[in-house]
């Protein structure tokens, strides 16, 4: 996303802060005064937005394909946990009818990590 930003920055830092706009109708009026006409003086016409492209330019195309690719990495991550939550349910089902109870010396000790480890409970 930062690259397609830093491309619309290019361009229009190169243009005196006006986006040009490639291929736009005479007959097309910009809602802001950022957007103006191409000409021939306009620098880096190729990273500016073009007609061809639905008013999209080459940064602004860069910029949406960051954030679905932000989009897609979580999306990866919340499945892949979830499965990981429903694995570690199954693990635990078959563990229902194990249970250990400690004599009373360990009681005060038996949540400690180091006593769990030692004595094989499961560490979580």
């Amino acid at each position: 996303m930062l690259c397609g930003l830093m491309l619309n920055a290019l361009v229009t830092d190169a243009n005196a802060g006006h986006m040009p706009v490639v291929g736009m109708p005479s007959t097309v009026r910009p809602a802001n005064s950022t957007w103006q006409a191409a000409t021939a003086n306009t620098q880096l016409a190729f990273l500016a937005d073009q007609a061809q492209l639905g008013l999209f330019s080459l940064g602004d195309l860069v910029l949406l394909l960051g954030g679905l690719l932000i989009v897609g990495i979580c999306v990866r991550r919340i499945l892949r946990t979830s499965q990981g939550r429903l694995r570690s349910r199954d693990t635990l089902r078959g563990l229902e009818g194990w249970t250990s109870t400690p004599n009373s010396h360990e009681r005060s000790t038996c949540c400690s990590r180091e006593f769990a480890g030692q004595r094989g409970y499961p560490l979580w």
